[in-house]
């Protein structure tokens, strides 16, 4: 799957990090949106988006997804709404 982030992540050809912005954390759960915060896993620490999410599944997977930026100290902001998105094998 394919996270998208940046100040317009609709546009493919502008993945603009906002001022301030080193990167982002992915953080994702197999299975949707989790119940329980500790449910999210860290993926990975991008600063090019989109980022790749490689996995590999018997039978579909419905993956939820949330960044949240980091500036260049690692401190975090606040997390972006989940997205969902299921893959069909």
């Amino acid at each position: 799957m394919r996270v998208h982030f940046g100040t317009d992540p609709g546009n493919e050809l502008n993945h603009n990090l906002p001022e301030g912005a080193a990167g982002v954390v992915i953080f994702g759960h197999n299975g949707g949106i989790p119940m329980v915060e500790a449910g999210w896993a860290w993926l990975a620490n991008d600063s090019n988006s989109p980022y790749v999410h490689v996995f590999t599944a018997p039978a579909a997977a419905t993956w939820a997804y949330r960044v949240a930026y980091m500036n260049g100290k690692g401190e975090q902001g606040p997390w972006s709404a989940p997205a969902v998105g299921t893959i069909s094998s």
